[in-house]
């Protein structure tokens, strides 16, 4: 996810995030960048690549698949939009 999409998902306080994590059980992570950015990626934050990790049995990880995918899908429709 790219970083607009990953403060998307985060949500105002944390909010989608946490709803996601309580209503699906799973562990999910954010993982940090593991490199220094460089001036074009500061500037350009839509090209930074951010990774998550989601852990749980298989239907805690696939229901907060399915929860992260919808509310990108949301996310597409407009970046504006909060629904938490």
């Amino acid at each position: 996810m790219n970083k607009y999409q990953v403060t998307y998902f985060i949500g105002k306080n944390g909010a989608r995030f946490e709803m996601i994590r309580q209503e699906s059980m799973a562990t999910i992570k954010i993982l940090p960048i593991s490199k220094r950015l460089t001036a074009k990626e500061l500037n350009h934050p839509d090209i930074v690549i951010q990774s998550i990790s989601i852990t749980g049995d298989w239907y805690q990880v696939a229901l907060a698949f399915a929860y992260i995918e919808a509310n990108l899908q949301l996310y597409k429709l407009g970046p504006k939009r909060m629904l938490l």
